[in-house]
C-alpha cells in the first residue's frame, strides 16, 4: 500500500428505532451528534438522508 484515500468515504446514518420510554427528538440528536463526530473526523461525508431507505428491514 502506498497512498490512502484522499476523499472522505461516503456514509449513511439511518434513523434510530424508538422503543420504550425513548423520545423520538432523543433519538434524532443521537443521530445528529453521530454524524457529526463523523463528519469532523474529515474521514467521512454523511449521505443526504433522502437518499437512502426511511427503515432498514
Amino acid at each position: 500500500i502506498v497512498a490512502g484515500a484522499t476523499e472522505p468515504i461516503s456514509i449513511a446514518v439511518q434513523k434510530f428505532e424508538v422503543a420504550g420510554n425513548a423520545s423520538p427528538k432523543d433519538a434524532a440528536m443521537i443521530r445528529a451528534v453521530v454524524e457529526n463526530d463523523l463528519k469532523t473526523t474529515g474521514l467521512f461525508r454523511i449521505a443526504n438522508h433522502d437518499a437512502f431507505p426511511e427503515y432498514v428491514t
